[in-house]
């Protein structure tokens, strides 16, 4: 039985890796900006929420349909 086929089939096994070990750093590099993406629009939803719950509570400025208040 010859050693070639053997050598081959562990070069195969090892550049197989590789590619996974790359493409698993790929993809956990694109978790980590997905996440510090979600990060963001969580703050911007949570600062929204807050302005919008401040102008339904009456601390807002009146908007253009509301009649001012001497009428």
């Amino acid at each position: 039985m010859s050693t070639a086929p053997s050598g081959q089939r562990i070069t195969a096994l090892e550049e197989e890796i590789s590619h996974l070990t790359r493409v698993n750093e790929e993809l956990s590099d694109e978790i980590s900006s997905q996440w510090k993406r979600i990060d963001v629009l969580e703050k911007a939803v949570k600062q929204f929420k807050l302005r919008l719950d401040a102008v339904e509570g009456g601390e807002g400025i009146l908007s253009e349909n509301t009649k001012p208040p001497h009428w």
